[in-house]
């Protein structure tokens, strides 16, 4: 659930209005240099494609004579090009206009690598209503941009308020000189909370009749991506809301209680038509005599399978009868069904706002609304979730993002007819690695008469997030589609792979994330055995399916993190061809563990048994924890390695 501006203006009457309309504005005094000289920088921030030498943003609120609040959002930027590929990158540039209602300046300029400043031609900007699918933008080029040169530029946009924001503050480049304040009226305060070492805001009181909050730091260094990292997560960023309007009164606005009071009328008021036909259509479902977990599987299957998700801001997107009768309504107005639903076969349940853990994760200590973006059902007899809106989930596995967080509990109460709900922050556990596993069984049959060849059975069995993206669509796929799928879930040992007599199971509605989700095949492979003079080498370890290794160039920067704990359970048999024996068994046997606080969060081990000419090797590969901070990431990384490693084992079959 995104939020959006029609749900805010809906909820809050913030009686803004301050009296005062012959207001000088911040930006209009701002100047950039009118000398501009070239910056020096050094040897090491000449290795970058380019960097910004200043970065500043401002957000200036103000009144209209209307009494409605806006913002003047200014940009500052300067940034020094420092080869072709920065030229390249940079000689235009983007200024998304989503939410603007007036382009209130602009100006920019290039200083050579000589110093000549070369100004702007406005007449190259150009106004782009839908670029690339992201909204409008304002794009311009410039001249003069070569390796040397400093690109500047300067806008003012006046936009429609945001009462809470999220500004990232790092990149992946260098960024000096990097400046946020928040200017506002001396009615309303803001606050502001810096993450990842961002420094805290500081308050300026040398403004008459207005409010300012700032951070400045010298350099923010880059950050690269890196794997098993969430980027979004790892960069400093800065979020601020409004917490006060001391016009009005002197109460804490956008706080968690009041969100749950403002969400709880918005979801779990109904009509006495809405909960009538919900009341119809549950009995249409027939789950009388079904414990509450098969009614709500019963209900959610129904639900996703026959309703269109569709955003609109109209009746029949949101009221429980319209979506009844229309089989689609708008996110919330989805949530809204389910919950009708759930009221009528008379299951408790809390609604919990959250965020994408991914991007941010919730903060229960700073209370914007910015983090309650997105929806889950809880229903606690069962201590499980559900998603109403993201398809490949069911009860029990709500989008992994959302969990290993905290979210905001949203629970109604009543005292005699009299109904609210009363809101706390909580953790939404994630989901126990066991629970998420991924299990590959090999059967390898060698003919002492032509051991090049050998006859393969395989066998893939997921569960829980690791069949998420398998198990709920495949019924639905066509026999191309699932061919695909097959074919990269099945060839184990690589492109010249051949598959046959495939046999999937456990895909229908009923055994979703009940029963595993089971593919069974035939397999040929030209790789896996090789002649060497009168041995044969057998590349056992191509049998667990490519293993990417985890190199780390530099220093490491950011903690991995997984999704979801999950295993990794590999059981491959082979018979040693008759006159043949193993010479190397013990190749096969590896563990790597990592530990945190002394406690084993991530494995890998591999083991076999020798019985007669049969041998079975079992491997076992885990992730137990979510999260690996930096002082074990280097036991993380061999653990992922060991089953790189392991794809090299190869057996050697040598002649008694």
């Amino acid at each position: 659930m995104k939020q959006n501006k029609i749900l805010i203006a809906l909820i809050f009457s913030l009686s803004l209005y301050s009296g005062v309309w012959a207001q000088k504005f911040v930006y209009q005094s701002y100047k950039w240099d009118a000398s501009p000289k070239l910056h020096s920088i050094t040897d090491e921030e000449k290795k970058e494609n380019y960097l910004n030498l200043k970065y500043r943003r401002t957000y200036e609120f103000a009144y209209e004579t209307s009494g409605d609040l806006v913002m003047y959002v200014s940009v500052h930027c300067i940034i020094k090009v420092n080869n072709e590929k920065g030229v390249e990158a940079k000689n235009k540039v983007y200024i998304s206009t989503g939410g603007v209602i007036e382009e209130m300046d602009l100006k920019a300029r290039v200083i050579d690598k000589n110093g000549k400043v070369i100004p702007l031609d406005k007449s190259g900007i150009k106004k782009i209503d839908n670029y690339e699918n992201a909204g409008p933008f304002t794009i311009f080029a410039l001249e003069g941009v070569e390796p040397g040169c400093e690109i500047e530029y300067i806008y003012t946009n006046k936009e429609s308020s945001d009462y809470w924001k999220t500004l990232y503050t790092q990149f992946e480049f260098s960024c000096l000189d990097q400046d946020v304040e928040v200017i506002s009226p001396a009615n309303l305060v803001f606050e502001a909370k810096g993450y990842n070492a961002w420094p805290e805001f500081k308050k300026d009181t040398t403004l008459a009749e207005k409010n300012r909050i700032w951070s400045h730091l010298d350099k923010v260094p880059m950050l690269h991506e890196e794997r098993y990292s969430f980027y979004n997560e790892s960069r400093m960023r800065v979020d601020f809301k409004l917490a006060f309007n001391t016009a009005k009164d002197r109460a804490r606005l956008f706080t968690w209680e009041t969100a749950g009071v403002t969400f709880y009328g918005r979801l779990f008021s109904f009509s006495k038509k809405e909960l009538s036909e919900a009341g119809s259509f549950v009995k249409k479902l027939k789950v009388d005599g079904k414990t509450e977990e098969e009614k709500i599987k019963k209900l959610e299957n129904f639900i996703k399978e026959n309703f269109a998700s569709k955003e609109g801001g109209t009746e029949e997107y949101f009221l429980v009868d319209k979506i009844i009768s229309n089989k689609y309504g708008s996110s919330q107005g989805i949530m809204r069904l389910f919950l009708a639903s759930l009221k009528k076969m008379e299951i408790p349940f809390e609604v919990v706002l959250t965020s994408n853990r991914t991007d941010r994760k919730f903060d229960k200590e700073f209370d914007t609304w910015s983090f309650l973006q997105e929806y889950l059902i809880y229903i606690p007899s069962l201590g499980s979730y559900l998603s109403p809106s993201e398809f490949s989930s069911r009860l029990g596995f709500p989008p992994s993002e959302l969990t290993g967080n905290k979210g905001l509990f949203i629970k109604e109460v009543n005292i005699g007819d009299v109904y609210s709900g009363i809101a706390k922050v909580k953790e939404i556990a994630s989901a126990d690695y066991s629970v998420s596993t991924h299990s590959t069984f090999v059967d390898v049959k060698f003919d002492a008469a032509n051991i090049s060849e050998p006859a393969v059975k395989l066998k893939e069995t997921f569960t829980g997030y690791s069949a998420y993206f398998y198990q709920p669509i495949y019924r639905l796929l066509d026999n191309e589609k699932k061919l695909e799928v097959n074919e990269s879930l099945l060839k184990l040992t690589g492109e010249d792979t051949k598959v046959t007599n495939v046999k999937a199971s456990n895909f229908e509605e009923e055994s979703m994330f009940i029963k595993p989700f089971i593919l069974e095949c035939d397999i040929t492979s030209p790789t896996i055995v090789e002649k060497a003079g009168d041995k044969y080498l057998f590349k056992l370890g191509l049998l667990i399916g490519a293993q990417a290794e985890l190199y780390q160039e530099g220093q490491r920067q950011t903690a991995a993190e997984i999704n979801y704990g999950h295993g990794f359970y590999r059981e491959l048999s082979f018979n040693i061809p008759d006159g043949y024996k193993l010479s190397n068994p013990d190749d096969i046997k590896l563990e790597t563990l990592c530990n945190i606080n002394g406690e084993l969060k991530a494995r890998f081990r591999s083991e076999y048994e020798l019985n007669g000419n049969t041998v079975k090797v079992k491997v076992y590969e885990d992730y137990r924890a979510l999260l690996y901070p930096l002082n074990v990431f280097e036991d993380f990384r061999k653990v992922i390695n060991a089953a790189a490693d392991f794809n090299k084992v190869t057996l050697i079959f040598e002649k008694k």
